[in-house]
């Protein structure tokens, strides 16, 4: 696969060492998904991909504190979070 540096990679790499949730937003299509697999590699703690678009991805969360809980130690990037709304009532900061 054919990958384009964005200029925004530095900037996301910082705010996963120094924040407890980073948040990606922009139009369809730019490179959203690419830019963070490409840096999950470098990220500091083991990462954990769901795609929510995929269904069995997205039927995990029927639960989403049981989901994960178990996870807190580690990376977990949620690709297209806005199909489940109702996981931000579940989310700490």
């Amino acid at each position: 696969m054919l990958y384009f540096t964005r200029i925004a990679e530095a900037s996301v790499s910082q705010l996963v060492k120094t924040n407890p949730a980073v948040v990606l937003v922009g139009p369809r299509q730019v490179g959203k998904t690419s830019l963070v697999k490409q840096l999950a590699a470098q990220f500091p703690r083991e990462v954990v991909y769901y795609d929510l678009e995929n269904p069995d991805d997205f039927n995990q969360f029927s639960n989403p504190n049981l989901l994960l809980e178990p996870l807190k130690d580690q990376t977990v990037i949620l690709d297209e979070v806005q199909r489940v709304p109702a996981l931000f009532r579940h989310c700490a900061v």
